[in-house]
């Protein structure tokens, strides 16, 4: 998690994944990429090269050939792909867990305007919140709770049980639509 990767290798793998064939460029097997903003919510260097890789991949997808001609080509089209990034907040509401969860949700009614966000958000934002319990399995959060300790069972330290339980990310998500 210290390590900062290349995001050329990272939009490369991308690309190898999810436009496999050179065709592919205009029509990849995704419409959809979520990954971190560029402070990466926790600014561990891979999280930041995760954003920056995956712009060069969403990018690249955008980009229409170079024209023989020297007539002013047309705007290229918009990429193929969306790109929603997870917004970073700072330290006392990373850790504030329902309470920022509440707050965000009154953000985002427009009762109060944070950056004159109305209820939906703006521009293609998009706004998760989850359920402590669900109807479908009985405990939607446990099940994630599960899922981080389990995925990343060689990270787990005792500290990181508190992090994860104190944690908004648990609990509410706000993804920002990226312009590429």
């Amino acid at each position: 998690m210290t390590a900062a990767w290349d995001a050329g290798r990272i939009a490369n793998l991308l690309a190898q994944t999810f436009a496999p064939n050179p065709d592919a460029a205009a029509d990849p097997s995704i419409d959809v990429l979520v990954t971190f903003d560029a402070r990466g919510v926790s600014s561990h260097p891979n999280h930041v090269s995760l954003y920056h890789g995956a712009r060069a991949f969403v990018s690249s997808l955008a980009r229409s050939p170079p024209s023989s001609t020297k007539e002013a080509s047309p705007a290229p089209p918009p990429p193929p792909v969306t790109l929603y990034t997870l917004r970073t907040v700072g330290v006392a509401r990373k850790y504030a867990s329902i309470i920022d969860g509440i707050l965000t949700r009154i953000l985002w009614s427009g009762s109060i305007g944070e950056g004159g966000k109305k209820s939906g958000g703006g521009g293609g934002d998009l706004l998760f919140m989850s359920a402590l319990r669900g109807p479908e399995d009985g405990q939607v959060y446990a099940r994630g709770f599960r899922a981080m300790t389990e995925a990343h069972r060689s990270q787990m330290r005792w500290f990181r049980y508190g992090w994860i339980l104190l944690s908004r990310y648990m609990v509410v998500n706000e993804l920002t639509e990226e312009s590429v």
